[in-house]
């Protein structure tokens, strides 16, 4: 298992959550899974584009280096 990072900005909310997965490709889904359950913890943002949506999620390694993606 990985551990991931991942944020995410969407109608003005901002998540910034943890997800432990086999591989890349569960990111998403395991963090939308999450987010339904209620796991995730949303706050509000003053965002100039308030339609703006954007998930970026980062590989935490215990070397400090860390790989990110966007989305």
């Amino acid at each position: 298992m990985k551990l991931y990072r991942v944020k995410a900005r969407y109608l003005g909310a901002y998540m910034d959550h943890k997800v432990s997965v086999e591989n890349d490709e569960k990111v998403i889904p395991s963090f939308i899974h999450e987010l339904n359950t209620g796991k995730v913890k949303i706050e509000s943002e003053n965002l100039t584009q308030p339609k703006l949506c954007l998930v970026t999620y980062e590989e935490l390694k215990n070397d400090g280096i860390n790989t990110s993606t966007t989305s």
